[in-house]
């Protein structure tokens, strides 16, 4: 998985910060695994793109710590294709699915030079 954002703060932080960003994302996943007469070989593929606004309140004797929750919207949709062989029968399964409209999230963060 990969994550890429852009962050705002309008207000200058004192013990916590709220801050709004927009963020462009994407991963990839490959499993095969076996499970008692199930065997699976999965891959899934996409992109997302999200808008979000998130407050991080400032831990840490030098406010140098932060733990934030973000709450925003996300858009995008995957690809997935898989072979699922059960009781010697094989499915092949095509598709795509789409996001989850609402994001929830959380960070830490650890400023090294915040004075």
């Amino acid at each position: 998985m990969y994550s890429a954002s852009a962050l705002w703060s309008p207000f200058p932080p004192k013990k916590s910060k709220q801050y709004f960003g927009v963020g462009l994302g994407g991963f990839s996943f490959d499993e095969s695994a076996s499970y008692a007469a199930v065997d699976m070989d999965y891959k899934v593929s996409g992109m997302m793109f999200k808008v979000f606004s998130g407050w991080e309140w400032l831990k840490g004797i030098k406010k140098n710590q932060g733990l934030a929750l973000e709450v925003g919207l996300q858009f995008g949709s995957a690809d997935y294709s898989g072979d699922v062989t059960y009781l010697n029968t094989n499915y092949h399964l095509t598709g795509t699915f789409r996001m989850p409209v609402i994001y929830i999230g959380g960070t830490y963060a650890f400023y090294y030079n915040k004075k």
